[in-house]
C-alpha cells in the first residue's frame, strides 16, 4: 500500500507516462486506501493513440489512424468525417464481450484467455483510446457500471466512484484508478443498475421492491414496494429526487430520505408495463410504455405531453439537443407481425412532442451531430450488410451511409444529451476481436 503525499494529479501523470514508455505494471493501486486488483494499464501493442500530434506518435510508437479492418480514411473523408483513434486487438487483452459508453470512458469487457473463466474490464479515454486501468473480473457484468463524481465541496474530499455489480455482490471502485474501495453481498436479487448520490445508493429488484442503502452497509435505510419488478436502472433529478419504473406499470417519483413522502412523491399509471428506464433532462421524465405510448412528465408529475407510436416503446429512449434551444428524443417503437419484429424510430420535440420524423427498420440510436442523427438499421429487414446511416436531425432524409460491417457493438452516445462538445458527433465502433475505431464530424 502506497502512503505518499503526492498529489492525486501527480498520481495520474506518473500512470500515464508509465504506460506511454513501456507498460509500468503493478499489482498495487496507488490509490491506498486498499490492495483491490484495479492495476494500471500498459499501452498494448500497436495499442491506440490520439490521430494526429507527431510528438505524440513518436513517444508512443503505437499511434495509428489507422489499423487492419478499420474504415478507410478516404471512406470517411467523403462523408465529411475523420478518425479521432484507432485501437488494434492485443492478445494481452483478448476477446471483446461487451462495451458500456459512459461519459468518463468507454468500459470493455475482455476475456484475456478464452480457456480460462476470467474477465476484466478495461477502462479506454475517449478522446485517446488508451487504457487507463483494469480490473479481474469473476464473470461479465449484468450490468452497466455507474459512476458517481462528489463535489468540490464533498467533505475529505471523497475519490470518485464506478459501482460494479456480479450476480448480489456490489462493488465500490475509484474512478480514477480502478482499485478496489469496498465490497458488500446484497441479501436480494438484483434487478438494475445502482442509482447513487452523495450517501446512498438506490437499487431495484425482482422482489418488486426499490432499496435505498448508506454506502459501504448492504443494509437498506429504506425500501418501496411497487406492484411488478423493477426491470431497469432509475434516475436522479434535479433536487435529488428519484424517478423509478416498474412493471406495474407506473411511474414513481421518491425521496432519497426516506422513499414515498406525501406531498412529494407521485407516482403516475401508463396503460402497460414499463421496462426502460426514466430519462431525466432539463425539467422533463421521459418514460417509454408498452401501452404504445411515449410520455413527457414535469418534475411535480403533471403530464407533459404523451405520443402515440404505434406500437410497443419497451426500451428506454434517447434524449439529445440538436441545439440548446432545440432538445429532441427519441424512441423506437416495436412489435412483431408475421413472425417478423417492425422497429420504427420516433424523432421527437422534447418540449412539445411534435413528431419531426420517423423511420421503418432502425435497430438503435447512436448519436447527434451538428446536423446529423445517427442510426443503425434492423439487419433482419435490410437488405446490403451492417451499415450506419446519418440522417438529417430535423428531415430525417439520408445523408449517407457507411459500412460497419466488421463491428458487432456500436454503443449509443447521447455525448451527455447532445451538452458535450468533445463527444457529440464521435461513434465509437467496436469489434469482438478487439479492434476499436473512434470516427468524428470534421470540424
Amino acid at each position: 500500500m502506497l502512503n505518499s503525499g503526492l498529489r492525486s494529479e501527480s498520481w495520474g501523470w506518473l500512470l500515464f507516462t508509465c504506460f506511454l514508455v513501456g507498460g509500468c505494471r503493478s499489482s498495487v493501486s496507488p490509490l491506498g486506501p486498499t490492495d483491490g486488483p484495479g492495476k494500471p494499464a500498459a499501452a498494448p501493442a500497436g495499442g491506440a493513440a490520439p490521430a494526429g500530434g507527431a510528438s505524440e506518435a513518436a513517444s508512443t510508437r503505437a499511434v495509428s489512424r489507422s489499423a487492419a479492418g478499420a474504415i478507410p480514411e478516404s471512406v470517411l473523408n467523403e462523408h465529411g468525417m475523420t478518425t479521432l483513434w484507432t485501437k488494434q486487438p492485443a492478445k494481452a487483452e483478448g476477446a471483446i464481450r461487451n462495451v458500456y459508453l459512459l461519459p468518463e470512458g468507454l468500459f470493455a469487457v475482455t476475456r484475456p484467455d478464452p480457456d480460462v473463466r476470467s474477465w476484466r474490464l478495461i477502462r479506454y479515454d475517449l478522446e485517446t483510446g488508451l487504457p487507463s486501468w483494469f480490473y479481474e473480473l469473476e464473470e461479465p457484468l449484468e450490468h452497466a457500471p455507474v459512476a458517481y463524481h462528489y463535489g468540490t465541496s464533498a467533505s475529505g474530499q471523497r475519490p470518485d466512484e464506478l459501482y460494479l455489480l456480479q450476480k448480489d455482490v456490489l462493488r465500490c471502485l475509484d474512478l480514477q484508478y480502478g482499485a478496489d474501495m469496498w465490497r458488500v453481498r446484497l441479501r436480494f436479487p438484483v434487478s438494475s443498475a445502482p442509482v447513487v448520490d452523495d450517501n446512498q445508493l438506490y437499487v431495484g429488484s425482482y422482489d418488486r421492491r426499490i432499496y435505498a442503502m448508506p454506502k459501504k452497509t448492504g443494509l437498506d435505510s429504506w425500501t418501496y414496494i411497487t406492484g411488478g419488478e423493477i426491470t431497469s436502472a432509475g434516475t436522479v433529478g434535479e433536487g435529488g429526487h428519484l424517478y423509478f419504473t416498474s412493471t406495474d406499470k407506473y411511474v414513481y417519483r421518491l425521496e432519497p430520505a426516506s422513499g414515498w413522502v406525501n406531498g412529494k412523491s407521485w407516482r403516475f399509471a401508463t396503460g402497460a408495463r414499463i421496462l426502460g428506464s426514466p430519462v431525466f433532462f432539463s425539467r422533463w421524465i421521459f418514460v417509454g410504455s408498452t401501452d404504445f405510448k411515449l410520455y413527457c412528465f414535469e418534475m411535480d408529475g403533471t403530464r407533459a405531453w404523451e405520443f402515440p407510436a404505434e406500437a410497443s416503446v419497451s426500451e428506454t429512449p434517447v434524449v439529445m439537443s440538436l441545439k440548446p434551444d432545440k432538445p429532441m428524443v427519441f424512441c423506437i417503437s416495436q412489435e412483431s407481425r408475421g413472425g417478423r419484429e417492425k422497429r420504427i424510430a420516433w424523432a421527437l420535440d422534447a418540449k412539445t412532442g411534435q413528431t419531426y420524423w420517423h423511420r421503418d427498420d432502425v435497430s438503435q440510436v447512436i448519436g447527434i451531430g451538428r446536423r446529423a442523427v445517427y442510426l443503425l438499421p434492423d439487419t433482419r429487414a435490410v437488405q446490403g450488410g451492417r451499415q450506419l446511416i446519418a440522417v438529417d436531425a430535423m428531415k430525417g432524409d439520408e445523408l449517407f451511409s457507411i459500412p460497419v460491417d466488421r463491428f458487432e457493438i456500436i454503443p449509443t452516445n447521447d455525448a451527455e444529451h447532445g451538452t458535450n462538445a468533445r463527444t457529440r458527433g464521435v461513434v465509437y465502433l467496436v469489434s469482438k476481436a478487439g479492434l476499436v475505431q473512434a470516427i468524428r464530424e470534421k470540424p
